[in-house]
C-alpha cells in the first residue's frame, strides 16, 4: 500500500506542523508514504517538492495575488482568512498522479496548490483531513456565528455589497460540484469539525467522515526538570502567533481576563506572564505583573522545555478545530483553561486536566486560573495531562487509525 500525503507548504503553519507529524508516525508504523507539497524548506530532504518552471511559478504567484485582491475588496475587513482556489494550478498528472499512490491524502490545500477544479480531476481514493471549515464553505476557512454552509452560502453576511457578492454561492456550488465527482473520504481531526461537516450541505450525504486527531512526538514533548521562579511566582504561558490581532483567537479575551486577574491584588503579585510566537506587547506589558516575551520559538525541544516551565497554558480562541499548542502543552504535563469552544474539549477535560470557561465569560476563565494554579492537586492535573495524550493523540495510536481507513478504502 502506497500513501502519498500532501500539504500547501511545510514551511509554517499549524496545518503544516500537523500534516509532517502525521507522516512521521505513518512513517514510523512501516507505512510505504511520501509527504509533497508545494513549498519546502531547503533542510526538509525528506519531502518532495512540486517543481515548477519560473514561467509556471509566476503564474502562480499572479493567480494568488488576483484572487487575494477579490477577497481584500469583497469581503469585509476583519472576516478573517478566505481562499477562492477557483483558478486551475498546475498539472496534476505531473504532480499528485505522477508517483502511483493507491491512496492520496490531501491536508490544507489552498492559496497556490489545488484548485476546485483540480480535485474533481483526482481519479484516485482521496482522503482530505480538515485543518478548517473552508471545503465546505463559500470561501471562509472559519465560518463564525454564519450558518450559510447549511445551505448554499448565499447572501454572506461578510462579503460587501458588490455586483459580485454572491461569489460565495458559486464558489459553493463548484465545491459541491466537485466532490460529486471525487472518491473521497474526510478526516476530521475534532469531533466539533466532523459535526459540522455532517451538517453542511457539501458533505451531508454519501461521504465518509471518520474523527482521527493530530497526533504528536512524545519523545519530544514531555515534561522536563523545571527551574523554580523568584518568589516562586506562578507561571502562566500564552502562545501568541498572530493571536493579539486574530479575532478568531479571542486576543481581547486574553486582556479582558489578564485585567480581570489583576484586580485580585493577593493573585497579582504571585504570577508572571510568558508569551511565545510574538513580539512585545504595549497592552500586555501594561499589566501589573511581569511579562516575558519569548519570540518565536522554532526549536521543539526548546518549545517543549517552555512548556514544561509553565504552571498553566491559556487559550482563548473563539473557534478553533485542534490547536497543536493545546496537545503540546498537555503533553508536557502542563495543564490548560480554555474556552468551552470548537474542539478543544476533545483534549482538554474539565477539572481533569484544565479548566473549560464558559464562552465567552471572563469571570469563568479568570475562576478557571485560580482554580488550576492554587486549588487543584497539582501531580494529579501533570499526570492527567500526559495521560491523556498518550492514550488518544500518540504516534502509534494515530497512525493505526489512519493505516486502518486506508486499508478499509483500499479494500472497498
Amino acid at each position: 500500500m502506497k500513501v502519498l500525503i500532501t500539504n500547501a507548504t511545510t514551511e509554517k503553519g499549524g496545518a503544516a506542523r500537523a500534516t509532517i507529524r502525521n507522516y512521521n508516525a505513518l512513517k514510523k508504523a512501516g507505512l510505504d508514504i511520501r509527504l509533497v507539497a508545494d513549498r519546502i524548506k531547503p533542510e526538509q530532504t525528506d519531502y518532495i517538492s512540486f517543481e515548477h518552471s519560473w514561467l509556471k511559478d509566476k503564474y502562480h504567484r499572479y493567480i494568488n495575488k488576483k484572487e487575494r485582491a477579490f477577497i481584500h475588496q469583497h469581503v469585509k475587513k476583519g472576516s478573517g482568512y478566505w481562499s477562492l482556489s477557483s483558478k486551475n494550478r498546475y498539472n496534476l498528472r505531473k504532480g499528485l498522479l505522477s508517483h502511483n499512490a493507491d491512496v492520496i491524502h490531501l491536508n490544507w490545500i489552498n492559496d497556490n496548490f489545488l484548485s476546485i477544479g483540480e480535485l474533481a480531476k483526482i481519479n484516485k481514493p482521496v482522503v482530505w483531513t480538515f485543518h478548517d471549515m473552508w471545503a465546505f464553505t463559500g470561501g471562509c476557512h472559519y465560518t463564525g456565528e454564519c450558518q450559510g454552509y447549511l445551505s448554499n452560502c448565499s447572501d454572506c453576511p461578510s462579503v460587501l455589497e458588490t455586483k459580485n457578492n454572491q461569489f460565495t454561492s458559486r464558489l459553493h456550488q463548484e465545491k459541491l460540484t466537485a466532490i460529486k465527482k471525487l472518491d473521497v473520504s474526510i478526516v476530521c481531526p475534532s469531533s466539533w469539525m466532523a459535526e459540522k461537516a455532517k451538517e453542511s450541505t457539501i458533505f451531508a450525504q454519501n461521504v465518509r467522515i471518520e474523527v482521527i486527531p493530530n497526533c504528536l512526538d512524545t519523545d519530544v514533548y514531555k515534561p522536563y526538570p523545571v527551574q523554580e521562579t523568584e518568589n516562586d511566582k506562578k507561571r502562566i504561558l500564552f502562545g501568541a502567533v498572530n493571536s493579539l490581532d486574530d479575532e478568531r483567537k479571542g486576543g481581547k479575551y486574553l486582556l479582558e481576563g489578564l485585567k480581570l486577574l489583576a484586580k485580585d491584588e493577593s493573585i497579582a503579585n504571585k504570577i508572571e506572564l510568558m508569551v511565545f510566537g510574538s513580539d512585545k506587547s504595549s497592552e500586555l506589558q501594561d499589566l501589573p505583573f511581569p511579562v516575558k516575551f519569548m519570540g518565536f520559538i522554532n526549536n521543539e525541544e526548546q518549545l517543549a522545555n517552555i512548556y514544561s516551565s509553565a504552571d498553566l497554558f491559556v487559550v482563548t480562541s473563539k473557534e478553533d478545530n485542534l490547536p497543536n499548542t493545546i496537545l503540546e502543552s498537555l503533553a508536557c504535563g502542563t495543564p490548560v483553561v480554555a474556552y468551552n469552544r470548537g474542539g478543544i474539549k476533545d483534549m482538554v477535560k474539565h477539572n481533569v486536566n484544565g479548566y473549560l470557561a464558559k464562552p465567552f465569560d471572563s469571570s469563568d476563565f479568570v475562576a478557571g486560573i485560580k482554580h488550576v494554579l492554587f486549588e487543584a492537586n497539582q501531580a494529579e492535573l501533570l499526570n492527567n495531562c500526559r495521560q491523556i495524550i498518550l492514550d488518544n493523540f500518540s504516534e502509534l495510536a494515530v497512525a493505526q487509525k489512519h493505516i486502518k481507513l486506508y486499508q478499509e478504502i483500499i479494500n472497498k
